[in-house]
């Protein structure tokens, strides 16, 4: 169905054309000489094929006199009926549409030669069949789609064949040039999407140019010669592979640029509402809410030794005890405080919308005045920053200020040419870095300016973070940047997002988390950028996100705060994840370690499928299977100094008569040392054995193991002992994918036998029991 936005051409007319293919909204833009300019909202898409019948329905809600025409590419009329009034149905006969040339056309219902709604058609030149089923749920961040085309006769060049994705909540997008794989056989593959609904198809570009975009179906102005059946994708991870929902709270307006607070008690939250309110860590439940004076400040809480400092849209800057939220003191000035405040060295500074720059002692009580005040010139809604014996600002007039600490005077300036709202500065270890229309980074105590970084699509609010060697900052085209500090701001990785990045990246070790416009959550390995996880929100979000442990909370510009947990954990020294190219299943023909390289059955996957996709292998009474081996033999390779090795299998049971018993052994090393895993339903434990001398390493009783559960088996061990450093930690890690829940978490030190690839065999011997392995990744960190 067609009907204008809004915001466009008034309309009383819509068009259902029988046999479309239902797609997410589109728009349809034309903006042409004849037409002039407009923007029409579709939900559907009509594929003609050469011969076939077109029936047009128009729905008309005016009595005004109307003619339906098919315009061409060129906006040139290539078929038409009567005018005339009313609802009507009309049917173009396979001997006017079998004169019609391949490509794109747009329907349209013509009132005094303007058009008052339209319907994408594709005539087309190829047939595109995906192999792949179109719908259902997969626990996978990746999409692969092959694709065959069938060339209906017209032999038309093709200049693209596109794979595009978006979700039904249109907060994701993407699309990717599928590659010829063999004659007329093209295949493609989007990464790293979030947890959310999708619609997904492939079209056809030709290579004539068009005077109106439908998206998602014209490529660089060319019109679209075929396309797919559109399908239906639920993207829901596993749930150690995403950040789950703690709890959520409601604020009454939007948070902003205001961002949450934490203690190991509390989380604080305030935002464009009057209210600051302090919820359970644990529960979110309300712990208290103070009133402030005024609304409108995205004044973020400030957690210092008991005590939150916060601003007001009332000109009032509040100390809150933290445990009770009564008043400790306040300043009340007659300007809004829109700025977060920051603490140094027993004084708290805060800054006003017209320009001022005070200072208040911490251990000020009731009703009191700014000891130190000093204006800036120009109005001051960014947050402030502190170190090195200064406080800096960001004005809106573009400017970064440096004061001292009494206030008194400047210490230096800069311009930086653009309007700084919402871009704050951020000191580092002698240096104050800020984003505007590029990065810089300037000397903290002369002001000079120590780099900058212009390959930057421009600030929405993001400031930047530095950990280590390393500034991260996000820009307006939804990208975020990992900069070298030490070679001048040079760029070391990027990573990108489906929209606007205004909230400042927080750094937990050795990961950076990003909230996007886009409504999702990312994590980025912070020395490489890659995507760790990505949670999908579905609100977008300015507020940037406080990470603690393994806990993220973020504010949404819908007005919801979100405690989110089960943020991955950093394994130090790690290299960049590498999932193996190929593994291979063998039947082994006793029940004791083997290595026999022949007989059986071997299976060899593409690490694409490796990355995401599942391989379910039954063992069922007396068996014992040798799963997967990384590298080919398992047993050849040595791990460089300092590396975490990190390797993650899944399993479920599925006891049939027998104990509900699996046993899994796994190899460590080049001398064939072997390893037990018992995952035992009947006990209810979890034993990790040195299988070569029956020595217990480990043990968990009391896990509440069930049957027929989705459990993910992770080992991890540092090879310290071969470079003379700590030798042999192995950690093996049990986790519910249904929950989450980390089931058991064994570990022992093992020197002798921490080196080399892994090699992993499944076993139940337990008659009438089956365990069902399916694969999921094998990493080498």
């Amino acid at each position: 169905m067609s009907a204008p936005r809004p915001d466009s051409t008034s309309s009383n007319f819509s068009i259902t054309v029988p046999g479309s293919t239902d797609v997410p909204d589109r728009s349809v833009v034309i903006d042409d000489q004849d037409f002039g300019s407009h923007v029409f909202e579709v939900d559907a898409i009509k594929k003609l094929d050469p011969g076939d019948e077109l029936v047009v329905n128009v729905g008309a809600d005016t009595s005004a006199e109307y003619q339906v025409e098919v315009f061409d590419r060129e906006l040139n009329t290539a078929l038409f009926k009567t005018p005339t009034t009313g609802d009507g149905s009309f049917t173009f006969g396979s001997s006017e549409t079998s004169g019609l040339d391949t490509g794109s056309f747009v329907i349209a219902v013509m009132v005094d030669n303007d058009p008052r709604a339209v319907f994408p058609l594709v005539a087309r030149a190829y047939g595109v069949s995906v192999r792949e089923t179109l719908a259902g749920i997969q626990t996978c961040g990746n999409l692969t789609v092959t694709a065959d085309l069938t060339d209906l006769g017209s032999g038309a060049p093709i200049s693209r064949v596109q794979l595009s994705i978006m979700s039904t909540d249109s907060t994701t997008a993407g699309s990717v040039a599928m590659e010829e794989i063999e004659p007329n056989v093209y295949q493609g593959t989007i990464d790293d999407l979030g947890e959310n609904e999708y619609w997904h198809g492939v079209a056809v570009a030709g290579d004539e140019s068009t005077n109106f975009d439908v998206q998602g179906f014209s490529f660089d102005g060319k019109e679209a010669i075929g396309f797919s059946e559109i399908g239906d994708l639920t993207v829901e991870l596993p749930a150690s592979e995403k950040l789950d929902q703690r709890w959520k709270a409601t604020r009454d307006d939007r948070l902003q640029y205001s961002t949450v607070a934490v203690d190991t008690a509390a989380a604080y939250m305030g935002g464009l509402e009057s209210t600051v309110e302090a919820r359970v860590r644990n529960t979110g439940d309300v712990e208290w809410t103070k009133t402030r004076d005024g609304e409108l400040s995205d004044s973020s809480p400030v957690v210092h030794y008991g005590t939150i400092y916060i601003g007001s849209g009332g000109g009032v800057l509040y100390a809150l005890d933290a445990d009770t939220g009564s008043v400790d003191f306040s300043v009340t000035l007659d300007s809004a405080i829109t700025s977060t405040p920051v603490v140094m060295d027993g004084t708290v500074y805060f800054a006003t919308n017209d320009g001022r720059v005070l200072a208040v002692d911490t251990g000020s009580s009731g009703d009191t005045n700014p000891t130190a005040s000093v204006s800036v010139g120009d109005a001051i809604y960014s947050d402030l920053a502190a170190g090195g014996g200064q406080v800096y600002a960001t004005t809106v007039g573009g400017d970064v200020v440096a004061l001292p600490s009494d206030l008194a005077g400047e210490a230096w300036r800069h311009s930086t040419g653009v309007e700084l709202t919402g871009s704050s500065p951020t000191y580092h270890d002698g240096s104050v870095y800020v984003a505007a229309d590029a990065v810089y980074a300037y000397d903290a105590a002369s002001g000079s300016e120590r780099w900058s970084f212009t390959a930057f699509g421009g600030t929405a609010g993001s400031d930047p973070t530095v950990y280590g060697d390393i500034v991260y900052v996000g820009d307006a085209d939804g990208t975020v940047y990992g900069l070298n500090d030490t070679d001048g701001g040079s760029q070391l990785w990027t990573a990108q997002t489906g929209d606007a990045v205004a909230a400042t990246p927080a750094v937990d070790s050795g990961q950076v988390i990003v909230a996007s416009m886009d409504g999702s959550v990312y994590v980025f390995d912070r020395t490489t950028g890659s995507t760790t996880w990505s949670t999908a929100i579905g609100e977008a979000m300015r507020s940037s996100p406080t990470v603690d442990s393994d806990e993220v909370y973020v504010g949404t510009e819908q007005g919801n705060v979100y405690a989110l947990e089960n943020l991955p954990e950093f394994e130090p020294n790690a290299t960049p994840v590498t999932v193996i190219d190929s593994f291979e299943h063998r039947d082994v023909t006793n029940n004791g370690w083997s290595t026999v390289a022949s007989g059986g059955q071997d299976w060899t996957y593409s690490s694409a499928f490796l990355g995401c996709g599942d391989v379910s292998l039954a063992l069922s009474g007396n068996s014992f299977r040798r799963i997967a081996s990384y590298p080919g033999d398992g047993l050849s390779a040595y791990p460089q100094q300092g590396d975490v090795l990190k390797y993650e299998w899944q399993t479920t049971i599925t006891p049939g008569g027998g104990d509900g018993q699996l046993r899994l052994y796994f190899a460590a090393d080049q001398n064939d040392d072997v390893y037990r895993l018992d995952m035992d339903i009947g006990d209810d434990k979890v034993a990790l054995y040195d299988r070569l001398d029956n020595r217990q390493i480990d043990v968990v009783t009391g896990v509440g193991l069930q049957a027929d559960t989705h459990y993910s088996t992770t080992l991890e061990w540092d090879d310290g002992n071969t470079f003379g450093g700590a030798a042999g930690d192995m950690t093996v890690r049990v986790v519910d994918l249904e929950t989450g829940s980390t089931v058991a978490r064994l570990s022992g030190n093992d020197a002798a036998r921490s080196q080399g690839g892994i090699e992993i065999m499944h076993a139940t011997n337990s008659a009438g029991d089956t365990i069902y392995s399916d694969y999921y990744r094998i990493l080498n960190r």
